[in-house]
């Protein structure tokens, strides 16, 4: 894709498709200047997070989060994943669902949606199969299929909530992949 950022953005914006819609997250400004060239050319309708969509309120009591799409208040369950960033990640997916012109979900099964919604092997506690059976009750065995330095980010954060624990880290990547980066968030 490219060794910078402007460079990846420029790969991944070459699918826009002329007269289509584009949910885009959080960016940093230069990059949104890029996309949002692209766009106009592309005569594409852009739902920027913080301009036409954004999370306005998290409220964890509750289990759930206020989404702000275009002037309407959303309440959407927070996902039963680990990581805070899923908050955003399915903020944006319901987003995209917004955007589809044919398609007309209630928020009801909007909300049943994002709270079964499960992605295995990221941050997932296996607790059942042949290694925990050799473990027993004696380890808490997780695994995730994380995979760039951002991933790396995610998993580090959450390992930080065990720091009381012994931890032990086994780390598998194809040929390729940017291990030394990865470990570094460690």
């Amino acid at each position: 894709l490219g060794n910078t950022l402007d460079l990846i953005c420029r790969e991944k914006i070459g699918i826009f498709r002329e007269k289509t819609h584009s949910v885009i997250s959080q960016k940093k400004e230069k990059i949104n200047k890029v996309i949002e060239q692209k766009a106009k050319t592309n005569k594409v309708d852009l739902f920027r997070y913080g301009k036409e969509w954004k999370i306005e309120n998290i409220k964890k009591d509750l289990g759930i989060y206020i989404l702000k799409f275009l002037n309407k208040k959303y309440k959407i369950y927070i996902p039963n994943m680990a990581g805070k960033h899923q908050i955003l990640n399915s903020a944006l997916a319901v987003s995209v669902l917004m955007t589809l012109p044919n398609i007309k979900l209630s928020e009801n099964l909007i909300q049943v949606g994002v709270k079964n919604t499960f992605w295995p092997a990221r941050m997932q506690q296996l607790k059942e199969g042949k290694l925990k059976k050799i473990l027993k009750n004696n380890f808490e065995l997780w695994v995730d299929g994380g995979h760039n330095s951002h991933a790396s980010m995610i998993i580090s954060d959450y390992l930080k909530k065990w720091k009381k624990d012994d931890i032990f880290l086994i780390l598998g990547m194809v040929k390729g992949k940017p291990v030394t980066s990865f470990i570094k968030k460690f």
